[in-house]
């Protein structure tokens, strides 16, 4: 349960930002939810941050299988 734990408090802290939508968003883009793009104003994921949702996506997702 605390693997689990940690591997959600990185996800989170990853996507936790200004743009906490957009990042959300995309996390949601890559299991396949297609949920469009922020609204106006609010700045797109970055490249970086999407690296690193991904990486932390994909460590939350593997509890998963």
């Amino acid at each position: 349960m605390r693997t689990i734990h940690e591997a959600l408090l990185r996800f989170w802290n990853t996507i936790s930002a200004d743009n906490l939508p957009a990042n959300i968003k995309y996390s949601l883009k890559l299991q396949g939810c297609e949920a469009g793009l922020p609204r106006a104003l609010m700045p797109n994921t970055t490249a970086v941050q999407a690296t690193r949702i991904e990486r932390e996506l994909e460590a939350v997702l593997r509890f998963e299988r």
